[in-house]
Formats: structure tokens, sequence, C-alpha cells
């Protein structure tokens, strides 16, 4: 029914985009979910059309710490928005948004960590000339939150994480990621030596993983 009514994109999204940065917190919750679902719905008409108003408003919202589920969902809508966004759309707020997220990772809680990984994944896939230049100010974030994830026995952040890495090594080359092939590897290997489940999600994702490093990286 939404894919139908793209003619009338305006009337649609005017109330939630501007809605979300309303001072309460459960209506700004509300408008950033209906982002989501118009970015998914909608693609990528809405993205074009209205991405110099909501990048700089999930932003925002990912600053939010005092309200976490909403920074949550400003992390999710971020991964659907951004995943049919052009790099020109992006580039102007990365800076901000990268910050903003590499803080979640870090300070977050551990649902939050997951979908700013989740998000910054996307951004690496659809921002590959901004990483090119800015990559070496993330993947030491991206490095602690993965080696502390194997620490843990965390295997959704351990995923998490290792799908990030693995794409923004995607966007910057095999010769700039050169310096954390061996790392990641190294990990790899680790991780199908110990001893995982048979039936445990993990060890399908980890050699999908170790395919994936083999083809593109070596």
């Amino acid at each position: 029914m939404l894919q139908g009514s793209i003619d009338n994109l305006e009337l649609l999204v005017e109330l939630p985009i501007k809605a979300a940065e309303d001072t309460h917190f459960r209506v700004r919750w509300a408008a950033i979910n209906a982002i989501e679902e118009f970015s998914n719905d909608l693609k990528p008409e809405f993205q074009l059309q209205y991405y110099q108003q909501v990048l700089p408003a999930l932003s925002k919202a990912l600053n939010l710490s005092m309200h976490p589920c909403i920074q949550v969902q400003a992390a999710s809508s971020l991964f659907y928005f951004s995943k049919h966004c052009t790099s020109d759309q992006l580039t102007p707020y990365m800076d901000e948004i990268v910050h903003n997220l590499l803080r979640c990772i870090q300070k977050g809680n551990h649902l939050l960590e997951e979908e700013a990984l989740t998000a910054a994944a996307s951004l690496a896939s659809s921002a590959e000339d901004w990483f090119q230049e800015h990559y070496r100010n993330v993947m030491p974030y991206l490095r602690v939150v993965m080696m502390k994830a194997a620490a843990e026995s965390d295997s959704i952040l351990l995923l998490k994480s290792l799908e990030c890495i693995t794409l923004v090594g995607v966007a910057i080359g095999k010769e700039k990621f050169s310096d954390y092939i061996q790392m990641v590897v190294q990990l790899l290997i680790s991780l199908q030596e110990s001893e995982l489940k048979i039936e445990d999600l993990m060890r399908n994702q980890v050699l999908l993983v170790c395919q994936y490093y083999y083809f593109n990286f070596f």
C-alpha cells in the first residue's frame, strides 16, 4: 500500500520527519520508527527526497543517552535508510554520524552496540569514499569491540563486529586493509578450533566469513 503512495510521499512523511526531533521521547521514538518503515517501503525515493532532513535527525537521536531506546531505534533506522543512499548523499553527514555511532559502540548497552555496528556496516557499504580517508580513525574502535566480544564469547556481538570490519575492509581495499587481515584471520582460526557446538549458527557464520576473506583478500 505504501509503495503505491509514492506520489503522495510528502503528505505521508512530513509529520514523522518533524516529529523526529520532538521533545517527548515516545513521540520521537515513534517518528524514528516510522522513518525506518519509510526507508524500507519507499526506497529509494524517500532517501533521494529527504536525506537532508533525515540524516541530521537520526544523528542527533544517536546522542540521546538519557533514552537508550531512542538511540537503538535511531541506529536501526539509520541502517535501513543508509542502505539505499548514495555516497554523495551520505558524505556531508558522515563525520558526525560515525562519531556518534562509535560513541554508542563504546558506551551503549549491549543492544545499542549491536545496532550501532550494523548501521556502521551499512555506511561502509554505501559511503566507501569516506572510509577510504577516515578508516584509521574507525578501525581501532572496531578492533576493541571485536576482541572484547571474542574474549567474552559473545557470539552475536562478535559476528556483528566481524561483519562491520569486513565491510570496512571491502570499502578501503585490500592494500589498506592488509594491516588488519592477519588479526581477523587469526581470530577466525581460533574460533574454528574452539569447541563451538555443531548446532550453533555461529559455526556456519564463521565458515562464511572465512570463505569471504579467502576469495576477497588473498
